[in-house]
């Protein structure tokens, strides 16, 4: 069942008849019938992250160097790295995190900036040391509710601690996508 609403633009009445679920929006004879799509009702409540998320994440251990995640983010797609000892979680870096630095560094040479990085900083001190998680067994509506929040825009998601993948919310909008 969808919800359509009806508002009159002119106090006209009309009967109200709709196009269609392809057809969220219709004017009739002075009124707007919008059908809002509810996507969550077409999904499976049930389904786990481990669907959306990225498997083969890029990691960094906390003995790196600092520029070593500079170049991570630099040179791929993505936005954040978690950090890991072995396979457990330890923290993660986002590209904000890196960006909080204050390098004003236009026009300097990339290797002075890695160098200023590795002296001054370290991951440990950088990184998000407790971050929000993802339970392989969790819902993609958990990870929708956490990221809706606009706090993130990535969940790491571990089993028994371990990191197994990544969530973020480009994951989650191509979900979406898929779902029309």
């Amino acid at each position: 069942m969808d919800t359509t609403a009806v508002m009159s633009t002119r106090g006209r009445e009309s009967s109200g008849a709709q196009q269609g679920p392809t057809h969220p929006l219709r004017l009739t004879s002075g009124l707007i019938v919008v059908r809002a799509c509810i996507p969550w009702r077409r999904m499976k409540r049930s389904e786990t992250v481990s669907k959306i998320m990225t498997a083969e994440v890029e990691t960094v251990h906390t003995a790196q160097k600092l520029s070593e995640v500079r170049r991570l983010l630099a040179g791929n797609a993505y936005h954040h790295v978690p950090v890991v000892s072995g396979k457990e979680l330890v923290g993660i870096i986002s590209a904000t995190d890196m960006l909080k630095l204050s390098l004003a560094a236009y026009g300097v040479d990339q290797r002075a900036i890695d160098a200023m990085l590795d002296s001054q900083h370290t991951i440990e001190s950088v990184m998000t040391k407790t971050p929000t998680t993802l339970k392989v067994k969790d819902t993609i509506r958990t990870a929708a509710e956490m990221l809706g929040e606009g706090k993130f825009h990535s969940l790491p998601v571990v089993d028994e601690g371990n990191l197994v993948g990544l969530v973020t919310s480009t994951d989650l909008i191509r979900y979406l996508l898929a779902q029309y």
